[in-house]
């Protein structure tokens, strides 16, 4: 049985739907998330944290398309291609705006390989990143636990509930242990190579009521980044958060702090 795992990190994407802000049309959303601070602070953040954590893994047989607009302005669309060379996992792609749910099902549908029989998706945003052993997970966990609920039910989700939270800026960074439900970067989606859905289907929040879920805390899986440029507002947890040594970005993620706010300064320079 090949299981092929597929990410999507959607880029500064312009899209009808699945934004936060409530902008009116594609150019206003352009002017919003273009704006050369907030790029400056993501394209950071993405090259320094989510990157190397995918280069990282230690099972390198998975696809990670990064979808960007076409109406990036070129020395992003440069900065991006120079982040992402050399990566074999990585699919770079600038898509036209259009509907949100249709972009990105449609990016794993085109990734799909012929004799696939079953797609792990999986979603990242820029800021987030995977622990080494994510994808190497993905593959043994569904054949020790998800397995007999995928015969029987044709689709789940596995939702790594133990990560991390780095909260940074140029100068100052906490990191966090945390135990949350249903972060989008803690959760993978098995559903068969035909399907007509993809996790972007269902709001993150929703999937336990859509198909059956492991939720499992045995390892920290997942890097979610806080800062000034986050879509929503992130607050830290309330409960189930407990201060952690910064060397597990390192150890864990690839991830040098000291490069990511060497780029976080030259944007505030």
């Amino acid at each position: 049985m090949k299981i092929q795992p597929i990410g999507v990190c959607r880029f500064s994407l312009v899209t009808e739907g699945g934004f936060k802000h409530q902008l009116s049309s594609s150019e206003d959303i352009a002017a919003h998330i273009f704006e050369d601070r907030r790029m400056g602070i993501r394209m950071a953040w993405f090259r320094h944290v989510l990157m190397p954590s995918i280069r990282a893994q230690t099972d390198q047989d998975f696809i990670f398309v990064v979808l960007a607009s076409t109406l990036m302005p070129q020395k992003w669309q440069d900065q991006l291609l120079e982040a992402v060379s050399g990566c074999p996992a990585i699919r770079l792609d600038f898509v036209e705006p259009g509907k949100h749910w249709k972009i990105c099902n449609a990016a794993f549908h085109r990734y799909t390989e012929p004799d696939t029989d079953i797609v792990a998706q999986f979603r990242l945003d820029d800021d987030d990143a995977l622990e080494r052993s994510y994808i190497s997970r993905v593959r043994s966990d569904f054949k020790q636990f998800v397995a007999p609920l995928y015969q029987r039910f044709g689709k789940v989700s596995c939702d790594y509930t133990r990560g991390f939270i780095l909260d940074a800026d140029s100068s100052e960074a906490r990191l966090y242990r945390t135990d949350s439900l249903a972060l989008t970067c803690g959760q993978t989606v098995y559903l068969p190579p035909h399907s007509r859905d993809s996790l972007f289907t269902w709001g993150h929040h929703r999937l336990h009521c859509v198909m059956p879920t492991v939720t499992l805390n045995d390892g920290n899986m997942y890097l979610r980044g806080r800062h000034g440029t986050n879509d929503t507002s992130f607050r830290l947890p309330k409960q189930n958060i407990v201060d952690w040594d910064l060397s597990a970005l390192e150890r864990r993620f690839d991830i040098r702090l000291e490069q990511l706010q060497k780029g976080l300064s030259a944007v505030a320079a």
